[in-house]
């Protein structure tokens, strides 16, 4: 019994095809099943990446209202010291050492940040890869010599005049894609 694929005749190894099939259909078939391929696969890298630290904070004993900014490249401070109560999301990457890779940033109206009784935007989301100046559009990155690679995102908050207090919750997405 055979069908096609494509063009090319395939022999169907069903009971009741071959039994009762003559001995010259029979040899037939299995000239077609006497073939060969050679399949490989090569894994270059695994690659990782872990969220290692939430943006967010405690804006409460901050009185804060207006834009709240979250710089990625600001350096580790304690948060008296801070600009902003807030700090930004922390990341790690492993892979094969200077493999290349892009980024991509949550856009306008992506991420809100959802109360009981209210919402909070978050806009302007920008990157600092390996402690360089926050950006909004990286390019060129690779890891490093060991494989690895960390950076931090941070964002504006719009922070309404008389916000209740209250935990305010929500997620966005960092597309990492290794080329």
């Amino acid at each position: 019994m055979f069908r096609t694929c494509g063009s090319l005749p395939v022999a169907c190894l069903c009971a009741a095809g071959l039994a009762s099939a003559p001995a010259s259909a029979q040899a037939s078939a299995q000239a077609f099943l006497v073939a060969s391929a050679n399949a490989a696969v090569t894994i270059l890298s695994a690659t990782a990446a872990a969220q290692t630290e939430d943006l967010g904070g405690d804006l409460g004993a901050a009185n804060v209202e207006g834009e709240v900014v979250v710089d990625p490249a600001a350096r580790e401070a304690p948060a008296s010291a801070r600009k902003s109560p807030l700090r930004p999301a922390a990341y790690s990457l492993a892979g094969r050492k200077g493999a290349a890779f892009a980024l991509t940033l949550p856009g306008p109206g992506d991420c809100v940040l959802a109360g009981p009784l209210a919402t909070i935007p978050i806009t302007g989301f920008k990157v600092s890869v390996g402690g360089a100046a926050a950006t909004a559009t990286p390019g060129g990155l690779t890891l490093d010599p060991k494989g690895l690679k960390d950076f931090k995102v941070g964002a504006s908050l719009q922070v309404a005049k008389g916000l209740p207090r209250s935990a305010y919750i929500g997620k966005f997405k960092v597309t990492m894609s290794f080329n």
